[in-house]
């Protein structure tokens, strides 16, 4: 009795239609998932876990059965073998991919850090601006290193316009730098299984606010964010809220500042003569707008504004993913199966 149940078991776990009827689920979880505002709720979810771990053994039971074709094959010198164990190679690449969702599910991390010249952030949970961690993650935790940002260059095209940006990074282990490396757009920097992707980039001036007594309202640099314009690109910072006060500031960033014709523009994207073009905001009223460089001054209400100083700025995506090297293994391997499958003289049936 208990062997025919076992039986029952093997047959149902290794059937077509199970396969069919697990794919669809995954697939219309999948889309459910990339549909919805908040995907992780999908991908970590009891369920969606339980279809993709039955996916798993159903997989497993159907390689168990094309390697005991494949023997009865080979000894009985039949033709095909070579289709079968293509077969089989398949379907261990589809475990590896399916193992490697499992594992990036549990423990990948996707956080987003600004790090500025003269600064050095650290890899850790509080230093984060956007952080999403999978559930296991915290069995690994963060790195801890050091981050800094040395130098920024602009690299421009024939016709003298940005065409990337290239950051030199420094990672530290306490106060030791143990990597120095330059990261740009497509080309990240990868240590230990971090890997760190050019986001964003610009300038960030230091703006000083401060009333008519000299007392200071607000001092700090604020972050130009570059903005892929035509004919050039430019930066600016729109909408930004000076703390504890109802100012608002929108501003244009100009690294090397002219004017011609009525004009501002930037002659050069290295800094040369910064300057600031401002729309300031107390309360939704417009109070004034002008234009500064370095070291002068605009005032609205009584109050006056400057900025001292520029530095550079990096936006960081940062991706800890553990499962994506078992996943690309898992393409690899059944890309190969695929090979061997279509060089095979004999075509068989996938299920059996």
């Amino acid at each position: 009795m208990s062997t025919r149940l076992l039986g029952r078991v093997w047959r149902f776990f290794k059937s077509k239609e199970l396969a069919v009827l697990l794919i669809t689920c995954i697939t219309a979880s999948s889309v459910m998932g990339m549909l919805i505002s908040q995907p992780d709720k999908v991908f970590t979810s009891w369920w969606f876990i339980g279809i993709s771990g039955a996916f798993i053994i159903n997989l497993t039971s159907c390689t168990l059965s094309q390697v005991i074709k494949a023997r009865r094959v080979w000894k009985s010198s039949e033709p095909g073998h070579l289709s079968i164990w293509a077969l089989i190679v398949i379907h261990v690449g589809l475990i590896i991919i399916v193992l490697g969702g499992f594992i990036s599910a549990g423990f990948k991390m996707t956080g987003y850090m600004t790090v500025m010249e003269g600064e050095v952030r650290t890899e850790t949970q509080e230093e984060y601006d956007v952080l999403k961690k999978a559930p296991l993650f915290g069995i690994i935790g963060n790195s801890g290193y050091g981050i800094g940002l040395q130098k920024q260059q602009r690299i421009l095209d024939r016709e003298g316009k940005v065409d990337y940006i290239v950051s030199e990074i420094i990672l530290l282990e306490g106060d030791r730098v143990i990597l120095k490396e330059s990261v740009e757009e497509g080309k990240p920097l990868i240590y230990k299984g971090l890997g760190f992707y050019e986001h964003n980039a610009g300038f960030a001036p230091l703006v000083t606010i401060e009333d008519s007594n000299g007392n200071m309202i607000y001092k700090g640099f604020i972050f130009m964010e570059t903005v892929n314009g035509q004919p050039e690109n430019y930066y600016q910072r729109r909408n930004f809220t000076v703390p504890g006060r109802n100012i608002k500031l929108d501003m244009r960033f100009y690294p090397d500042m002219v004017i011609e014709a009525g004009q501002v523009k930037t002659q050069k994207y290295s800094l040369g003569n910064p300057g600031l073009e401002i729309n300031v905001t107390q309360d939704g009223l417009k109070m004034e707008k002008g234009i500064i460089k370095m070291g002068e001054k605009i005032n609205f209400e009584g109050n006056s504004l400057s900025f001292d100083e520029v530095r550079h700025w990096i936006g960081l995506e940062i991706i800890y993913d553990p499962g994506a090297g078992v996943l690309f293994t898992g393409c690899l391997i059944t890309a190969i199966g695929l090979c061997f499958l279509w060089s095979g003289k004999k075509s068989l049936h996938w299920w059996t």
